[in-house]
């Protein structure tokens, strides 16, 4: 998982993060770590999915600080329960175009190798069995 409980206070503030997860009623007036993780767990899974054809994952320390500000905004997004703010909103689709700018190849992980292509260009190659039907076939 990219992230913890502390980054998402870290980067968001405890009040933010305690309004988006303290759903007991009446409130608990805490932060309801399960589901921090809950969505960071979810956020780092959608980032896995548009990385795993560059590469190897999951990605293993030190992560790059991009990846880390993006998962995070994932999971805010992850946590609104009704609609998001506009800021957080905007932030989910920067960080989902940034995540598909590095699964085509436009950006790059600082400090991650990524894999090696599959050998022979990746492409299926058909060749025909001739026609069925044709002059002189029938």
């Amino acid at each position: 998982m990219y992230g913890s409980v502390a980054e998402m206070v870290a980067a968001f503030g405890a009040a933010t993060i305690q309004d988006l997860t303290d759903r007991a009623d009446p409130p608990a007036g805490a932060i309801d770590e399960a589901l921090v993780l809950a969505a960071l767990q979810r956020a780092s899974d959608l980032a896995d999915g548009y990385l795993s054809g560059r590469y190897a994952v999951p990605l293993a320390a030190p992560l790059p600080a991009q990846l880390i500000a993006c998962v995070l905004d994932v999971a805010r997004y992850y946590l609104y329960v009704c609609a998001p703010t506009e800021q957080a909103r905007q932030a989910f689709e920067d960080a989902r175009a940034w995540l598909r700018d590095v699964q085509l190849g436009r950006v790059g992980l600082p400090g991650v190798a990524p894999i090696a292509p599959a050998a022979g260009g990746g492409s299926a190659q058909f060749q025909s069995g001739g026609t069925a039907f044709g002059r002189g076939k029938f």
